[in-house]
């Protein structure tokens, strides 16, 4: 093994194999021309490792900069490369799991073989690295609207070798259960041919192609407004995983049939938004509607007791973060669709280890009339605006943006903030955002363009700059996946 070397691992981070001892990036320097590393035991909380290392861009070592007070396991490191040979192998071939482990572990100490995945744990990583590669693009709301990313392109698995993805369409057919003129799109990799299932079929309307039967139902997860039950389902054929609502329509009303419709339609209408819950497709089964969407690891409204119960307070910077992803999606709902969300809460903003946040749950949201909405009777009341709560008066998005305020100083405090409120609060652009979002005039309180206009929004909002969102989603998927590691151990 060379001394030093790049090793790739399961979250695409890689990590600097140097002497024996792992590094992970910390930054570049202003020049762009140095990187510099630091153990990637420099965060644990065993030992704060002080160990530290600067490279050129070629990675070539410059300096040593600090010594290490950890020690780091070779058998841990030769896990990493096979882990990530496995990978490789996986996207470069069509061989099932057992051929790929038996093939990459020959060879290997008892040792590194006990610090290995399990067969099933392999197995599933081998599944997720095949599904990653050949996922498909984000689902337009019709033909017309696919757009396929430059990223998805090509897939360079050699220096001299790049791989055109395929995009093949299926021509009108008839079958069983499915009508003439639902022609279906196949998307993936050229080489998956060899193994089709691990390919991704969306119609030509932009749904999945899947049945009530091709999913595995899981434990239950929440509740939905309707009183719908939302359960955690796998996809079998590809195994994703996705949270489904199951809205029992034959036991309901019509009133609440219709409104579960409307919900339904700005789910799909909403897809352009990256900051809003991801939809996959709905389903019709015995007369209950199921909707299909993205899963979550938890929500803000779970994720901020298990850090105040470590006796520390949510970061600035998750804060930010969040604040941001949620001012984005409620500007997309207000300025592209014309929709008012109405029930912002904590509960409705989800989170994942992979450093997303995601507004939710449109079951209350309505389209606004010249800019206002005139329905009272929707919402959660701890979180309405006074203009929301007064009989007879309009209100419009700023009633998002007191709910928001709220929302706010609920996570920063640890709890809901009309009993003995205590502020945490010491920067003052935070406070100051939140002051403007809990105007109680709602004719002096900011509308979302004042908003982002705010430096607090500002400082915190990286939509342009996609190095500085993916190094914030990593410091957020660290931050989510600690907390919940500590919930699950405790």
């Amino acid at each position: 093994m060379d001394q030093t070397q790049v090793i790739a691992t399961q979250r695409q981070k890689p990590k600097l194999l140097h002497e024996g001892m792992l590094y992970v990036r910390h930054k570049l320097s202003t020049s762009k021309e140095i990187k510099f590393w630091r153990c990637e035991f420099f965060n644990s909380r065993i030992v704060k490792c002080r160990g530290r290392l600067h490279t050129d861009h070629n990675n070539a070592p410059l300096r040593v900069l600090g010594e290490h007070t950890c020690s780091s396991s070779a058998a841990r490191v030769e896990r990493l490369r096979i882990v990530s040979n496995i990978r490789k192998r996986a996207l470069n071939t069509g061989e099932d799991a057992a051929t790929i482990r038996a093939q990459e572990l020959m060879n290997v100490s008892d040792t590194v073989l006990a610090a290995m995945p399990s067969k099933s744990a392999t197995k599933k990583l081998i599944q997720r690295a095949r599904h990653e590669i050949c996922e498909a693009p984000p689902v337009p709301n019709e033909l017309s609207q696919l757009e396929i990313p430059k990223a998805y392109q090509f897939y360079k698995h050699s220096e001299d070798n790049e791989e055109q993805f395929l995009l093949a369409d299926s021509g009108v057919y008839k079958e069983e259960g499915i009508t003439a003129d639902q022609r279906i799109l196949v998307f993936g990799r050229a080489s998956a041919a060899e193994w089709c299932d691990q390919m991704q079929h969306i119609y030509a309307d932009g749904t999945y192609d899947f049945t009530a039967a091709s999913l595995e139902q899981g434990d239950c997860i929440g509740f939905g407004t309707f009183g719908g039950v939302v359960n955690r389902m796998v996809h079998k054929q590809t195994g994703r995983e996705m949270a489904v609502k199951r809205i029992r329509a034959h036991e309901v009303v019509k009133d609440v049939r219709d409104k579960a419709l409307s919900e339904l339609r700005m789910i799909i209408q909403s897809q352009g938004c990256e900051d809003i819950v991801r939809f996959y497709g709905a389903l019709f089964q015995n007369g209950d509607c199921w909707i299909c969407m993205e899963l979550m690891d938890c929500s803000l409204e779970k994720m901020y007791p298990l850090v105040f119960a470590c006796g520390e307070h949510l970061p600035q910077r998750v804060v930010g973060f969040v604040t941001a992803a949620v001012v984005r999606a409620l500007n997309y709902l207000k300025q592209v669709l014309n929709i008012i969300h109405r029930d912002v809460k904590p509960s409705n903003i989800l989170l994942d280890k992979r450093g997303s946040v995601k507004l939710c749950d449109f079951g209350i949201s309505g389209y606004l009339v010249n800019s206002i909405a005139e329905t009272q009777d929707v919402g959660c009341q701890f979180y309405m605006a006074p203009e929301r709560l007064t009989d007879g008066k309009r209100y419009d998005i700023r009633s998002d943006v007191w709910s928001l305020g709220i929302s706010l100083v609920e996570i920063c405090i640890g709890h809901f903030p009309y009993v003995g409120l205590n502020s945490v609060f010491d920067q003052f652009q935070l406070v100051e955002f939140v002051n403007q979002c809990l105007i109680k005039d709602m004719e002096q309180r900011p509308k979302y363009a004042k908003l982002m206009e705010h430096p607090f929004f500002r400082s915190h909002n990286f939509l342009a700059n996609s190095d500085a969102m993916a190094e914030e989603r990593s410091f957020l998927a660290a931050y989510v996946q600690l907390h919940l590691d500590k919930k699950i151990s405790a």
